[in-house]
């Protein structure tokens, strides 16, 4: 679903989301475009908004279902804006990236994270074996890297310390033979999936993932 369709909740006025509200502005301000073209528009304004805030786009019903699994650790958190939305939502979050970004100047991309340029939330270093270290908290993915190498690495590593509920953000799985889609259609039961409001052309889920260890309960939610 492309944002440019989502109808803000009532409960996306209460939860700040500043990048929510930058994209709603552009949408108002050219909404009687054609759509291709309002579509262009929309995207020459994504590296910007990415970097400042996130690849994906946080709505309230998605930030409020992923606070309902807290406590979370996060790994990958870029900027952590994610895990700033969830905390102002309640969830206890502790957040990792292997290259957090940093405020210092001069910003040298080699030693700082290469997508986001600002903190929003404390990111602390730390790759996927930190994972491990939180098997008590709910494991939170949102758009690992594409060759699958860290999520796969997390997700064992976390599995392997007893951890028992996984959330993803991101592409839908294909029957793509990765490790990474493989492990989770392998080792976990889908208790939520719902599309998110994502940047025109991408297709974006989020899943919470249940071990065999939990009841298996099944919903797959369209409510948008």
């Amino acid at each position: 679903m492309s944002i440019i369709d989502y109808i803000p909740t009532p409960a996306d006025h209460i939860l700040p989301n500043p990048y929510l509200d930058d994209l709603q502005h552009i949408i108002a301000a050219n909404n009687r475009r054609a759509r291709e073209c309002f579509e262009r528009i929309l995207l020459e304004r994504r590296s910007e908004l990415v970097s400042r805030y996130a690849f994906a786009i946080p709505t309230a019903p998605v930030i409020e279902a992923i606070a309902a699994c807290s406590p979370l650790i996060e790994i990958g958190a870029g900027s952590g804006y994610w895990a700033w939305c969830l905390a102002s939502a309640g969830a206890d979050v502790v957040a990792y990236d292997i290259r957090p970004p940093s405020d210092d100047l001069p910003w040298q991309w080699q030693d700082a994270n290469q997508w986001f340029e600002d903190t929003w939330f404390l990111v602390m270093e730390g790759d996927e074996r930190m994972a491990a270290r939180y098997p008590e908290r709910a494991l939170f993915l949102c758009w690992p890297p594409d060759d699958g190498i860290m999520a796969n690495q997390a997700v064992r590593l976390y599995l392997e310390a007893g951890g028992e509920r996984i959330i993803y953000v991101g592409r839908p799985f294909r029957s793509d033979g990765g490790l990474f889609s493989r492990r989770i259609e392998e080792s976990l039961t889908v208790c939520q999936a719902r599309p998110t409001p994502s940047w025109p052309g991408i297709e974006e889920w989020m899943i919470i993932y249940r071990t065999a260890r939990q009841p298996a309960v099944r919903e797959v939610s369209y409510d948008y």
